[in-house]
């Protein structure tokens, strides 16, 4: 009789479970929906290169200088 109950509440279990996945699977939208203000369209300018004074230049060069000494080649 216990066995019984316990196989009655494990059907019941497992068509409640079937109901919900059923349930859940319907009208899935995969794709989201279009939206004609989106900033994706917009187009980004990049701001114009501003060039080295001669003291960043040099600053650079001492920097690369370094790097060349110390890494092995």
């Amino acid at each position: 009789m216990k066995k019984n109950k316990c196989c009655q509440w494990a059907v019941v279990g497992c068509l409640i479970w079937a109901g919900f996945t059923c349930a859940a699977c319907e009208e899935i939208d995969e794709v989201p929906p279009r939206n004609e203000n989106s900033t994706s369209n917009k187009v980004y300018k990049m701001p114009a290169p501003v060039p080295l004074t001669a003291d960043e230049t040099s600053e650079i060069d001492k920097i690369k200088a370094e790097y060349r000494e110390n890494t092995v080649q």
